[in-house]
């Protein structure tokens, strides 16, 4: 059965290879109503291997920074590849969660042990040196004042923790002292008008969306209070207008109802927009972006009860358009990030994906 495999998955490796190396018109121009190109298999810059990419972010330099699972922190300059490891710096672990960067040039990412900022020299901030409760930082995100959010909680203690550079002090934000429902801190994003969004795991069947203003009014969105349809909540963004979306973990059907999926907020209701409704994909969202065009890139994760795969999705508001059925193949994407008319996806079983598109 390994040897079957061992087959399998490499007559899967030399087909992406091959269609990378050859860039058929895969999704191109002529046959995509969106005007997109021919994708990209990337697993080698300068003979350094892009292994196991599974978070990306691209700096205010247009810098590229992938975050794998397993071989540390990757800063990629066009051609220019510099690694950081465990082995050659005092990098906490080499599986990345997190990254996101400050407007003084640092570079901020999280591990399950400890959160880092690097630029020219790596600093280590943890349980033992800071005001830390736990070791790890499972996701991050920078405000326009440069204080760090950061998850750093789990199911019994903790929760979503701000670092305030400027005056070195940190606050955390738990069930104890605030509205947040638990410390299972799946996603925080902060829109351009200042607000913290948390997106949440649920304990107890408890989670859903937590915000704070700028105000420092908290509020909980939940199944309960709202039409929120499911509280695992696994990312969140906004679009151009500065509405929110979130993306679930959910099951495609719950008690017989379509489920979970994407959904954006809207004058304080929630408008499903549900990947499964494409007939294709599931509603289990591992990465989401929005493009220069509006377009919502969506990745989404297996379904077994209806033998729905991997797939990589478009959506324009009104219809879904499914990219792996277009000589695409079927991966897990972890991260999805977009740099003008170029769109990276971390596929960490396989490579660095680079995808072309037009702005209109």
């Amino acid at each position: 059965m390994n040897k079957l495999k061992a087959i399998y998955l490499f007559l899967i490796l030399s087909f992406l290879i091959l269609n990378s190396c050859t860039k058929e018109n895969n999704f191109s121009e002529t046959n995509h109503p969106l005007g997109i190109s021919p994708w990209e298999l990337i697993t080698e810059i300068e003979g350094v291997t892009i292994d196991k990419p599974f978070r990306l972010h691209i700096d205010e330099d247009n810098v590229l920074w992938v975050g794998t699972f397993g071989n540390g922190l990757m800063k990629i300059e066009g051609e220019d590849i510099t690694q950081l490891t465990t082995e050659n710096s005092t990098m906490p672990d080499d599986v990345i969660y997190a990254i996101d960067s400050d407007n003084n040039g640092f570079v901020w990412g999280g591990t399950a042990k400890g959160l880092f900022k690097y630029k020219t020299d790596l600093t280590v901030y943890n349980s033992t040196n800071s005001d830390m409760i736990l070791n790890n930082a499972l996701c991050i995100a920078v405000d326009e004042s440069n204080n760090i959010w950061f998850g750093n909680g789990n199911s019994e203690e903790g929760g979503l923790m701000r670092f305030n550079q400027t005056a070195n002090n940190r606050q955390l934000y738990t069930p104890d002292n605030s509205d947040i429902p638990n410390g299972i801190i799946n996603d925080v994003h902060i829109s351009e008008d200042g607000t913290v969004w948390a997106g949440l795991g649920m304990v107890n069947g408890l989670g859903g969306i937590w915000r704070k203003s700028t105000d420092g009014q908290e509020k909980v969105y939940n199944t309960d209070n709202s039409n929120l349809n499911y509280n695992w909540i696994t990312i969140i963004k906004n679009d151009a207008s500065g509405n929110i979306w979130s993306g679930t973990n959910a099951p495609v059907y719950l008690d017989e109802d379509l489920h979970g999926g994407i959904q954006n907020l809207i004058n304080d209701d929630f408008i499903d927009h549900n990947p499964a409704n494409s007939g294709e994909t599931s509603n289990r969202v591992t990465a989401m972006e929005f493009d220069c065009n509006g377009n919502l890139w969506v990745a989404t994760s297996v379904e077994p009860t209806f033998n729905l795969r991997y797939q990589l999705s478009v959506y324009n508001g009104e219809k879904w358009f499914v990219l792996s059925n277009k000589n695409f193949p079927n991966l897990y994407i972890s991260d999805i990030e977009i740099d003008g008319e170029t769109v990276w996806l971390a596929a960490p079983d396989y490579g660095l994906i680079k995808i072309s598109f037009k702005c209109d």
